[in-house]
């Protein structure tokens, strides 16, 4: 079912998760030709993270958090909530953790995550057992307007060839 039917008649989500075990881009690309770009997106690392960055950072997300999942036992909402009401929770290996505002590290931009992921790597590769056993799920903050690509301005262009004016491009 396209993306366009199931959003059709339901406000713009706030939060969207995925965790659909491959996927994801597929449907994130779905989700923004509908016009849908929720101001907080987060999907589980697998292996076309890096497409999906750029596809979030073209969309206008700027700002990233890597949240491990293997132990989020320390993760303790705050009080008074930054997102909804209030939950004493503790968080397992079965539960995603918090989100949006709630998320307890910084947000910093894909080029720090992607070297965060390739650390990561490389520990993995060092045989690293806690690293071996770990997941992380992205999270994306959309605080931009997508970017536009920048088409030609065909007659422009033409009478620039012509000599009888500069090309123009529309952004």
């Amino acid at each position: 079912m396209p993306f366009q039917d199931i959003v059709r008649g339901h406000r713009a989500p706030y939060y969207v998760k995925l965790d659909i075990e491959g996927p994801e881009r597929m449907v994130i690309r779905q989700m923004f030709l509908a016009g849908v770009h929720p101001p907080y997106l987060s999907f589980e690392v697998n292996l076309e993270t890096g497409p999906i960055l750029e596809l979030l950072e073209a969309n206008g997300y700027t700002e990233f958090q890597l949240l491990g999942q293997l132990d989020k036992s320390w993760i303790r909402l705050p009080s008074p909530p930054l997102e909804g009401n209030y939950c004493d929770v503790r968080f397992d290996t079965l539960m995603s953790g918090p989100f949006g505002r709630e998320l307890p590290g910084r947000w910093d931009t894909a080029r720090a995550l992607r070297e965060q992921l390739d650390a990561h790597a490389a520990r993995v590769r060092e045989g690293d057992p806690v690293a071996k056993n770990e997941w992380h799920d992205v999270h994306a903050r959309r605080t931009a307007e997508p970017r536009r690509r920048r088409i030609f301005d065909l007659s422009g262009w033409l009478a620039h060839l012509r000599g009888r004016g500069p090309a123009s491009l529309a952004g």
